[in-house]
């Protein structure tokens, strides 16, 4: 990524990507074989919802929604449609404020695994 010169002179650059922090967003967490897992999370008082969807050539697959807690504070969700399927696995560290997220899609062809950790 270039460096971008922010208002007051400061330089947006990768060292500020590591510290953004988000309350809701969503990612595309892995793609392959014409599909994609689209993971969603919401931050709330003491909780964070996570959502997941598959989308395929073949429709869209809802993974699931889940509300995690510090009493329950992980999960895994899938979901198929005509040879096309994903997992989703959502973890959070309450301590440190992370969300790690891992998905493996799975289609005709093969599949593709991979993971990535949000700083709430």
């Amino acid at each position: 990524m270039p460096d971008i010169e922010l208002i007051d002179g400061d330089v947006l650059n990768d060292s500020y990507i590591e510290k953004v922090a988000a309350v809701a967003g969503c990612i595309d967490l892995i793609s392959y074989g014409g599909c994609t897992i689209k993971a969603c999370w919401t931050v709330r008082n003491d909780s964070i919802e996570v959502v997941a969807t598959l989308e395929t050539p073949v429709g869209d697959v809802d993974l699931g929604k889940v509300t995690l807690t510090p009493n329950n504070a992980s999960v895994k969700i899938g979901g198929g449609k005509r040879g096309f399927k994903a997992e989703v696995e959502f973890s959070v560290n309450f301590g440190n404020f992370t969300l790690k997220i891992c998905g493996k899609v799975s289609t005709p062809f093969g599949s593709k695994r991979g993971c990535t950790t949000v700083n709430l």
